[in-house]
Formats: structure tokens, C-alpha cells, sequence
């Protein structure tokens, strides 16, 4: 009894210790929030059997119908691509280049999370094959902080 005694006391004490800045509870390098749209419409309209890749060819969104995904940026690097890939079944219909530039920027998000990446200035484009699914895409939020709200708006 007395070991669960001092036990307990001890996890009171490590618990009553902690300072705010030693949890990190929500800091982490956002996303890009990209939602798509309708080119007529202008409202929010998932596409549908949409797969994203990055050019290694590594899958970052299965194959899914969605009108709102989050993709990684690079850290170490002012731009990344994918492959915006719109298919039917198991058959490739028509993938488009997307390319996202930005300044990547480390925050403090204090003691216990170190540093994460903001990214700044975003500009994205799509590159013409001449039969391009993507119609327009346009930034909408060019800092990119936090992960809660789209930054850039695809239109279909």
C-alpha cells in the first residue's frame, strides 16, 4: 500500500510540474488544403476517382471521390508537383502536372515542439498538355499556418 502511495505522489507531482511550453499538443507543419470545384457552378463539387501522385510516383491520395484533400509540401525545397490523376475504374483518363512554389518558413512553436514549417508567397499552376481536366486554380490563402481552411481552389 505504501508503494501505490508513493507511486501515486510521484505521478502528482510529475503532472502538477509541467509547465505549459513542456506539451505539445496541436503544433505540427500544415498542409495544403486544396478543394475542388465547379468551373460553371462555383461551388464545391467532388471529383470523382481522383488519385494524386508525386512525381516519384508515390501514391499521396488513393483512389477516392472527394471534393477537399490536404498534401504535403516539401520542406527542404521551394516547390512541389503532382499528379492530379482523374480516372475511370482502373484506367487512367487524364493526369495533370499541378506545381506549388512557396517559401518555406520554421516557426517556433515553442519548447516541448521545436520548430515546424510555415510556408509563404504560394503560387500554384498546372502544366498544359493540351487536354488538361484542371480548368483553373487559384490561391486563395498564399500563407499557409494551419491546415483548418482551403488555401487553393481547383476548378473541374
Amino acid at each position: 500500500m505504501r508503494k501505490i502511495l508513493i507511486f501515486g505522489l510521484l505521478i502528482w507531482s510529475v503532472i502538477i510540474s509541467c509547465e505549459r511550453d513542456d506539451l505539445c499538443l496541436d503544433a505540427h507543419t500544415p498542409g495544403l488544403v486544396v478543394v475542388f470545384k465547379n468551373q460553371i457552378t462555383q461551388q464545391k463539387e467532388p471529383v470523382d476517382s481522383l488519385v494524386v501522385l508525386n512525381m516519384a510516383g508515390d501514391t499521396i491520395v488513393p483512389f477516392s471521390v472527394t471534393d477537399s484533400i490536404t498534401l504535403p509540401l516539401a520542406l527542404e525545397s521551394q516547390e512541389t508537383r503532382f499528379k492530379f490523376i482523374y480516372r475511370n475504374g482502373n484506367t487512367v483518363v487524364n493526369p495533370d502536372e499541378v506545381v506549388f512554389q512557396y517559401q518555406p518558413e520554421p516557426y517556433f512553436a515553442g519548447k516541448a515542439c521545436g520548430y515546424i514549417m510555415h510556408f509563404k508567397n504560394l503560387t500554384a499552376s498546372s502544366v498544359n498538355d493540351g487536354d488538361n481536366w484542371i480548368q483553373q486554380i487559384q490561391v486563395v490563402i498564399p500563407v499557409i499556418t494551419q491546415d483548418s481552411t482551403a488555401h487553393v481552389e481547383i476548378y473541374h
